[in-house]
């Protein structure tokens, strides 16, 4: 949930250094610090940390040597201990700086052991043990590495660590064990971060470590080892360093999640097109069963495309939250595929669910926006979406690039078995290809949508309801207004509003209901009708003709859909509306859109 960003070459490090952190800005943080080793060993090494933004580090910096090329720097959200300059990484101890992504669970156990041998520590983190073991093992004779490769040994946990010497200015070494961590080459020297976007503006080159490994970085490129030896490099595994689509510029838009929010035509469409030939695996083909496996926004993802792949191609499925699904005891039965769907590819708590499923001979399917992404790797099959790099914490272009692949991955799945015949699957491809103008036609009423928000002035709770696929958008929607406005709302199947949810209602309560034309019409005007009669604020998110059925309430019109792929377009198109309401909620409310409290980007801590 943090960033990493290293750099060792023939220039000054400062600047580079505080370039990567702001590229690495997006994935949300409390403080920021950096560490520099004089290049000619003679000086000690210079750390400077500040809490709040880059800016502030880049202030704190002026004045200080200016000549090291040797650095890590590192944006910190707080786990361990408040935010606070203490707090904050690199964290020294012996001449020896360390910056880590992850959670080191044995950190109380291994901090009363070093205690008792003398060593005293001066923050709340789980981080400040690293650079104590390091040190033990340094004293024992061992070199920088063999010294890493013995605290490693005795970490549990997460880690992605990057390490530099006081006394060694030629070199920088890094190690990871389940959080990520790439590596890159240049003419100039090699730089390391936790993203390999943030590597694109200066490598031509980038390598994903692999739990376990040890990366040493010097200015005349990149070497790998392990605990046991030196491990020569197959040239298969370096990649091309590219920079995601989109760039991380907000132009005009007053915020990134605005921007994100007006890409959504665009990323829909190429990801509809990215998956259109991608190979589809014989075990999603002939599944009798399939299980969806993710967080967040991504398990709404997959809730909406379990019922898109029951009705559709016949295929029973079933949702479990990452978290949940590798904890629990796991009942032996008949091997079904696992579909693992993650924004960035390395979400802990996914990535060890993925890991369980292998374990269990189960064959696993990843659906992630970042190609080299850990989960990407391990993965038996890989879908990718096309969102490009989304900046704002909320999810938005990314999670409808995740429906656009789940709906075109349904369609081919659905034709492989037999569910339906060629003609139909054509014309619903025609739907979904036609759908991004109607999510353009939807962003265009961006307006109409503000002045519907004015119903949440002053409200501390909200409801969401929705039937079918569409219940499960509630919930996504309800989860969008929490994260950004701090508006306390819940999602639920419109048929349990009188299971509980109807007790909460009174005037001060807004209440969303999603219901297009179509069969449960007249079931949602049931639903409107006992929020009405108990004062709730309700608004109807709908097409014209749902409006009509329901004149006395405020509407958000959506655009009719009719075509053989309505029930596929119509969620996704009440989920861009539900963005747009939500960030107008926030922005009324004076709340930072793009980086709410408490949440990073990518969560990759369990």
């Amino acid at each position: 949930m943090c960033g990493i960003f290293g750099v060792i070459n023939g220039e000054p490090a400062a600047p580079k250094l505080l370039e990567g952190l702001r590229s690495l800005e997006y994935r949300g943080y409390d403080s920021a610090g950096i560490a520099m080793v004089d290049p000619r060993g003679s000086a000690p090494m210079t750390v400077v940390k500040a809490i709040g933004g880059v800016d502030r580090l880049a202030d704190a910096l002026r004045g200080r040597p200016a000549d090291a090329v040797l650095g890590i720097a590192h944006t910190r959200w707080a786990t361990h201990g408040q935010p606070s300059v203490d707090n904050a990484h690199p964290h020294v101890h012996a001449g020896i700086a360390v910056v880590h992504n992850g959670i080191i669970e044995n950190h109380a156990a291994l901090r009363a052991s070093l205690g008792a041998a003398g060593h005293s520590f001066a923050t709340d983190t789980d981080t400040e043990v690293i650079p104590h073991l390091i040190a033990v093992h340094r004293a024992e004779g061992r070199d920088a590495v063999g010294a890493i490769a013995g605290a490693m040994q005795e970490l549990s946990g997460s880690y992605a660590i990057a390490v530099v010497f006081d006394d060694d200015p030629d070199a920088l070494v890094a190690a990871r064990k389940g959080s990520p961590l790439v590596v890159g080459c240049a003419r100039d020297g090699a730089y390391l971060s936790s993203d390999a976007a943030a590597l694109a503006p200066y490598c031509d080159k980038v390598l994903a470590l692999d739990d376990g490994e040890i990366a040493v970085l010097r200015r005349d490129g990149v070497e790998l080892r392990r605990p046991e030896g030196k491990i020569r490099i197959d040239e298969s595994r370096w990649a091309p360093a590219r920079a995601s689509t989109g760039a991380a510029t907000r132009g005009a838009f007053a915020h990134f999640m605005l921007k994100e929010i007006d890409e959504q035509p665009d990323r829909f469409a190429d990801t509809i097109t990215a998956n259109l030939k991608a190979e589809i695996p014989n075990a999603l083909v002939e599944a009798r069963r399939i299980t969806f496996v993710a967080c967040g926004s991504s398990a709404y993802a997959a809730s909406v495309a379990s019922a898109w792949l029951e009705d559709v191609a016949g295929i029973p499925c079933k949702v479990e939250i990452a978290s949940e699904f590798r904890m629990r005891r796991r009942i032996p039965g008949e091997a079904h595929p696992v579909v693992l769907i993650s924004q960035s590819g390395e979400t802990a708590d996914t990535l060890a669910a993925l890991r369980l499923a292998k374990e269990q001979g189960l064959p696993t399917v990843a659906l992630v926006n970042v190609a080299a992404s850990q989960m990407a790797r391990e993965a038996d099959t890989v879908f990718e979406t096309r969102a490009g790099k989304e900046v704002s914490v909320a999810a938005t272009k990314s999670f409808t690039a995740q429906l656009a692949a789940l709906a075109v991955l349904c369609l081919r799945i659905a034709v492989l078995r037999g569910s339906i015949d060629e003609t139909q699957a054509r014309l619903m491809l025609a739907d979904l290809r036609a759908l991004p103008q109607h999510i353009a036609t939807v962003v265009a009423g961006a307006g109409k949508i503000a002045q519907a928000a004015e119903r949440f002035e002053g409200a501390r709770s909200a409801l969401y309801l929705g039937r079918g696929s569409s219940a499960a958008v509630a919930c996504e929607g309800a989860l969008k207004l929490k994260e950004i406005s701090y508006v306390h709302a819940e999602g639920y199947a419109a048929g349990e509003l009188k299971h509980g949810p109807l007790a909460l209602v009174d005037t001060a309560m807004p209440v969303v209901v999603l219901g297009a034309s179509g069969p449960v019409l007249e079931k949602t005007a049931s639903a409107i009708a006992e929020v009405r009669a108990r004062g709730g604020r309700v608004l109807h998110v709908t097409d014209a003709d749902g409006a009509a059925a329901t004149p006395d309430v405020p509407h958000v019109v959506l655009p009719r859909m009719t075509g053989p792929a309505a029930a596929i377009a119509v969620p996704v198109l009440e989920c861009v509306a539900l963005q747009i309401l939500a960030y107008h909620v926030a922005v009324a409310r004076g709340i930072n859109v793009d980086r709410p409290r408490n949440l990073a980007k990518s969560v990759t801590v369990e």
